[in-house]
């Protein structure tokens, strides 16, 4: 007895699509004034903004000086970073001289360095598109600001993105191999196995 599609197929190639939809990974968690934070591990803003939407999310909208004095110390103490956080401000494609928030909120806050954004492009061609902190140890007046970057630059080092999960949202775990197994029957009991003679 043969079937058109297998079980183990079926399960193997959906291992791999999630495994490659799996780059991006919760790497921390931390609270702060009743809200849950999710570190992300290093990756760039579109695919750290990417994986957050897959858990219901968006990169962390910054509503007040105080939010943003506990991101860029105790969190970022507490995670042990030694580099910058993407959050989820970004230029607006629509019109360049604004940002917008990834989450649609119309927080007017922002922590913009001295001079930012300046969208120098002085590492590659991208426009600087995306919103990172500064680091704890840049020092000066840059500590815990703001500046807009490239999508992909080596200025500072990787950056972590930082999810605020919202309540109704929880965390995606990744898939057991029951779980995998159970999707497989689903996909053929989807397809209408046939048996061939």
């Amino acid at each position: 007895m043969r079937y058109s599609l297998n079980l183990l197929t079926i399960s193997v190639l959906a291992a791999i699509s999630l495994n490659a939809q799996a780059a991006v990974s919760v790497i921390a968690t931390d609270t702060y004034n009743g809200s849950t934070y999710q570190l992300l591990s290093a990756d760039t803003w579109t695919n750290s903004e990417a994986f957050a939407q897959t858990l219901g999310g968006h990169l962390l909208t910054i509503d007040n000086a105080a939010e943003n004095t506990w991101l860029t110390t105790q969190a970022f103490n507490q995670w042990g970073l030694t580099h910058s956080f993407w959050i989820g401000y970004s230029r607006n494609p629509n019109n360049p001289s604004q940002f917008t928030w990834a989450d649609g909120s119309t927080s007017s806050y922002t922590q913009w360095s001295p001079g930012e954004p300046n969208n120098s492009n002085s590492y590659n061609a991208d426009a600087e598109n995306y919103v990172h902190t500064y680091l704890n140890f840049a020092g000066g007046t840059r500590f815990g600001n703001w500046n807009d970057l490239a999508n992909i630059d080596p200025f500072e080092g990787p950056k972590y993105g930082v999810i605020q999960v919202v309540s109704s949202v929880a965390t995606v775990p990744e898939p057991s191999a029951a779980g995998l197994l159970g999707f497989g029957l689903l996909l053929m009991g989807m397809f209408g196995l046939r048996r061939q003679k």
